[in-house]
């Protein structure tokens, strides 16, 4: 779809066409994947890549009274040594998880408290 610019895609079962499946369709399921809809704290944080590192960022979330909701790493830039975690979690307190990821050598890219927005599921009303 990116390559192409396709901004949809047809549902086929079979030989029968049964729906569309829209850009906007799929940033739903992302949202959804990554625990929008879902209260709690999100931040980054930049890590070296090595084993082990996301066991001791999951641990300082534990720390802190939180539940890990998603997690996505990634690089910044093409090359970089190290990677960015993303996580999603609830019911951490956001003054603990900060000061234990200072300790840490993980440096802060971002963290905040997120408000409940409303996500929708494939097939349900409103979607």
């Amino acid at each position: 779809m990116i390559e192409r610019t396709i901004g949809c895609l047809p549902v086929m079962r079979g030989e029968t066409l049964v729906g569309i499946i829209t850009e906007t369709d799929i940033f739903k399921a992302l949202v959804n994947v990554l625990g929008g809809g879902r209260e709690g704290l999100r931040f980054s944080v930049r890590v070296p890549d090595v084993p082990g590192k996301l066991s001791q960022i999951a641990g300082d979330v534990a720390e802190a009274g939180g539940n890990i909701v998603s997690v996505v790493v990634w690089r910044a830039n093409q090359g970089d040594e190290d990677s960015i975690l993303t996580i999603k979690e609830h019911g951490a307190d956001a003054d603990a998880l900060r000061h234990r990821l200072e300790e840490s050598d993980a440096e802060i890219v971002d963290l905040r408290q997120d408000s409940v927005c409303d996500v929708y599921e494939f097939g349900k009303s409103g979607a």
